[in-house]
């Protein structure tokens, strides 16, 4: 029991240290844009997977930076069952389908064997300043037990800025 939290606290600590890295590559190659984008967002997505709670669901997010939100989600008729909380890494908007890397932490209410650090990897394309078209593929991995338990789902949909 106690290797596995050695364990969970060095992959969290990687996890950190390569959000702080990427992030200052992202930042340097920054530009400032002349049109504000708005710092809240609200979305709705349709994912698939092995688990009901993830078929339909919200996220709401605060802009940080050009390039970096953070956002917590959950199942939109039951929010209890599943919820979670990312940091997202994301390009400058532009009328291209952009890359999109989330990281953070999710629990599954009925499904306790799958707990713990969510990743996400997508395509975003700005329709225009006010909303987004969303693919990404999600991943869950179990860091609770020390066992190999995971989720994998992937998802489709948009979000508003406002």
């Amino acid at each position: 029991m106690h290797n596995t939290s050695r364990k969970s606290k060095g992959l969290i600590n990687s996890i950190i240290g390569s959000i702080i890295i990427l992030h200052s590559h992202i930042s340097a190659g920054a530009q400032p844009k002349p049109e504000t984008i708005k710092p809240y967002t609200a979305g709705i997505y349709i994912g698939t997977g092995r688990l009901e709670t993830n078929n339909e669901y919200f996220e709401l997010g605060y802009r940080i930076s050009e390039i970096s939100r953070v956002a917590i989600g959950g199942n939109i008729t039951h929010p209890n069952e599943w919820s979670y909380g990312v940091y997202e890494l994301h390009s400058e908007a532009n009328n291209t389908w952009s890359p999109f890397y989330q990281v953070g932490l999710t629990q599954y209410a009925m499904a306790k064997d799958v707990q713990g650090v969510l990743f996400s990897l997508g395509y975003r394309r700005d329709i225009n300043k006010h909303g987004t078209v969303d693919l990404m593929l999600r991943y869950v991995g179990d860091i609770t037990s020390g066992e190999r338990h995971s989720e994998t789902m992937l998802s489709l949909g948009g979000s508003m800025n406002f």
